[in-house]
C-alpha cells in the first residue's frame, strides 16, 4: 500500500563567518520553498486519487502544515520534520537553505553541502555526480563581496562575460541561451498567424512600475517545443521579482544544478540582471534566492575543480567516492 512521505527542512546560516560550525535558524523562504520541493510527488501522489473528499483534505492539511511552521523556535542545528501523506515512495525529502553574506561565501558552503552530505548517481547521459536533496542559497546583499568565490576556475574577468551575454546576447550558437530565452522568448511559436517575441524582462519591469506590489512578475525559460527534445535544455526554469519594503527582491529556481562549474556564473549574472531591473525601477536590490532542486556536482569531469575548494580534505571531506576519483591527497589515499 502507500508509506509515509517524510519532508525535513534544516538550514545553514553562515552570516557569522567566525563560527566554526553554521548557526541555523527558521527561514521565513521556508513555505515557498515547500510547494517547491514537493509539487512534483503532490502530482504524482494526486494522479492515484479518486476521491474529492481526499482531495479537500489534503490541500486543506497542507495549509495547516505551512502557518505551523512559523510556530517552531530556532535553536542550533534545528530540524522542523513534519509526516505527510501516503505516497508510493518510501522517501525522505531534506530542504536546505543557505543563508550566506554574499553569493561568493554561498557558492562555497553548496560545494561543500554536496560533497561532504552527497550520494553518487549515474545520470542519464552517462555522468558521473554526487547529487543532494534540494536547495535553496538566500542572500540578503548579494552585491556584496566576494562576488565570486576565490576557490573557483571562473573568476571576475570569465563571470563579467556571462553576465555580458545573458544581459546583451551573444553571437555565439548554443541550442538554447539565456538571453534568448528571457529576452525574446517565443521561439518557434506563433499567435494568430504573427511569430511570438517576448520580452519577459521588459515585462517585469512594467508591471512593477505600474502594480509595486504584484507577486506576478515572472519570467520562464522552458519552451515545450523545443526542449522536450533537446539534450542541452535550460537548467534555469523561473524568475520572479517582488517589491517589498522598497527593495527588489528576486527568487530563481532551478530544476538541476551544475554547482561546481555553473552556479557560480549562474548567480552573478543574475545578481547582474536584478540590479538592471533594480536600477530602471530606481530601488536598490534586496535579497536574492537561488533555488535548485537537483543540486549536483561532476565529481569525474571536473574533478581539478574540486581540489582548491576541498584543499586536499583540510577545507572540504568529501564522500569516500570523491575522494577515490580524486587521489590528489593522503586523506584520499586513505578512505
Amino acid at each position: 500500500m502507500y508509506k509515509k512521505l517524510h519532508i525535513k527542512y534544516e538550514v545553514e546560516d553562515i552570516h557569522d563567518e567566525s563560527a566554526c560550525e553554521p548557526n541555523r535558524f527558521l527561514n521565513p523562504l521556508i513555505p515557498l520553498i515547500f510547494f517547491a520541493t514537493i509539487f512534483q510527488e503532490y502530482v504524482r501522489f494526486l494522479q492515484q486519487l479518486s476521491s474529492d473528499f481526499l482531495l479537500h483534505n489534503i490541500f486543506a492539511h497542507s495549509f495547516l502544515h505551512i502557518l505551523s511552521i512559523t510556530n517552531f523556535t530556532p535553536c542550533l542545528k534545528q530540524r522542523a520534520q513534519f509526516n505527510s501523506y501516503t505516497t508510493c515512495h518510501d522517501k525522505q525529502l531534506d530542504m536546505r537553505v543557505i543563508r550566506a553574506p554574499s553569493i561568493g561565501k554561498a557558492h562555497e558552503q553548496v560545494i561543500q553541502m554536496i560533497l561532504e552530505k552527497g550520494w553518487v548517481l549515474q545520470t542519464e547521459d552517462e555522468e558521473a555526480t554526487v547529487e543532494f536533496e534540494e536547495i535553496a542559497m538566500q542572500v540578503d546583499t548579494p552585491l556584496a563581496e566576494p562576488l565570486v568565490s576565490p576557490h573557483s576556475r571562473f573568476q571576475q574577468k570569465f563571470v563579467n562575460q556571462y553576465a555580458k551575454d545573458l544581459l546583451q546576447g551573444s553571437k555565439a550558437s548554443f541550442e538554447y541561451d539565456y538571453h534568448g530565452r528571457l529576452f525574446d522568448w517565443g521561439e518557434r511559436l506563433t499567435t494568430e498567424g504573427m511569430p511570438v517575441h517576448v520580452d519577459q524582462i521588459a515585462y517585469i519591469v512594467e508591471k512593477l512600475r505600474s502594480s509595486p506590489v504584484s507577486r506576478r512578475a515572472i519570467a520562464i525559460t522552458w519552451n515545450p517545443v523545443i526542449d522536450e527534445k533537446l539534450d542541452d535544455c535550460p537548467c534555469l526554469q523561473l524568475i520572479q521579482c517582488v517589491l517589498r519594503d522598497g527593495k527588489l527582491n528576486m527568487r530563481v529556481i532551478f530544476r538541476s544544478n551544475d554547482m561546481l562549474t555553473a552556479a557560480g556564473a549562474n548567480m552573478y549574472a543574475l545578481v547582474q540582471l536584478l540590479k538592471s531591473i533594480a536600477d530602471q525601477l530606481g530601488v536598490p536590490c534586496g535579497t536574492y534566492t537561488h533555488i535548485s532542486l537537483v543540486p549536483h556536482i561532476y565529481y569525474i569531469r571536473d574533478v581539478h575543480d574540486i581540489e582548491p575548494f576541498c584543499g586536499k580534505g583540510k577545507l572540504i571531506q568529501p564522500v569516500r567516492e570523491v575522494c577515490r576519483a580524486c587521489q590528489r591527497c593522503d586523506r584520499a589515499k586513505s578512505v
